[in-house]
């Protein structure tokens, strides 16, 4: 599974970020957790994902062209949502862990 250490879209402005963040999923304690949260978050970048930065870190934000799957703002906030919630705890800590702040 050495594929998902490797940045699906590093066509995209922020690849050294995503190469961080899938390198450190793995590190994280609970493995099938961490495996899960790898293959949800690997997924979301091939869809064009990207990670910046706004006043409180690290956020995830679609990319919005026709190289990308999500049409708008609301469907990726609904799908990220959805996705997200039962990993937010271990997603917060993994962004801050790229922003340096952990």
């Amino acid at each position: 599974m050495e594929y998902l250490l490797i940045d699906p879209r590093p066509d995209l402005p922020d690849s050294r970020h995503w190469q961080l963040l899938l390198r450190y999923i793995p590190l994280l304690e609970d493995k099938s957790r961490a495996y899960d949260i790898h293959t949800l978050l690997w997924s979301f970048r091939c869809y064009g994902t990207v990670l910046k930065y706004n006043s409180s870190g690290l956020f995830f934000f679609p990319t919005l062209d026709e190289k990308c799957t999500f049409d708008n703002q609301e469907e990726f906030n609904v799908m990220k949502d959805k996705c997200f919630r039962p990993y937010r705890d271990e997603i917060a800590q993994l962004l801050r862990k790229v922003a340096g702040n952990e």
